[in-house]
């Protein structure tokens, strides 16, 4: 980490994105409300963020124009284009909390649990096989999460080897996001050489 700045310690940055299907689910969701404090104790600086549900019948920013035409578009079901706006959301969250005088940018990490599982995946790998420059994110913890819906060739595949490194939590007989999401992950980091923290529960 770098020295203070006038006094102020630059920690690294913990950025928690709630489940709930893209349909329900905040940030003061139980299993983000407990572990936040946890983490707050291992020296990170937390933060849980809310995103555009379907109720809202969000419509992605300019800035996610070509990875929303890679899913169709305006024709896009309602739950992909939520998808692709809770991503336009959470790099807004991210802009806004870079700007912090206390956080190290490039140390951080996103934890997702479902659909904010999916929302850190997509954030962390997928922007830039659409030419959307990703953000500083040094690692992803993703639970219960999937790559299924990503429009991608190959995930894991930046060229200077920069991608985060990615710890997976998945349940084998999860009956929302299916386990073979998680395997599917496993396998496309093993082929890329992606450092990956495998812990099926």
């Amino acid at each position: 980490l770098p020295p203070p700045v006038n006094g102020v310690n630059k920690l690294p940055l913990l950025v928690m994105i709630h489940g709930g299907g893209f349909s329900s689910g905040s940030k003061t969701n139980p299993n983000i409300v407990l572990s936040a404090p946890d983490f707050a104790q291992r020296g990170w600086l937390v933060a849980a963020i809310n995103y555009r549900l379907m109720g809202d019948n969000p419509i992605p920013s300019a800035r996610m124009q070509p990875l929303y035409n890679a899913a169709g578009g305006a024709s896009a079901p309602l739950q992909t284009r939520t998808a692709i706006s809770a991503v336009d959301d959470t790099l807004t969250a991210l802009d806004f909390l870079h700007a912090r005088g206390d956080v190290y940018a490039p140390w951080t990490t996103l934890w997702g649990s479902s659909a904010g599982a999916i929302t850190s995946l997509i954030t962390a790998y997928c922007l830039d096989d659409h030419g959307i420059a990703r953000p500083p994110v040094a690692g992803v913890v993703d639970v219960a999460g999937g790559m299924g819906g990503c429009p991608i060739g190959t995930p894991f595949d930046d060229p200077t080897g920069s991608d985060p490194v990615l710890m997976v939590v998945h349940g084998t007989n999860d009956p929302t996001v299916p386990y073979s999401e998680a395997l599917a992950i496993q396998n496309w980091a093993a082929s890329a050489g992606l450092p990956l923290d495998f812990q099926p529960v």
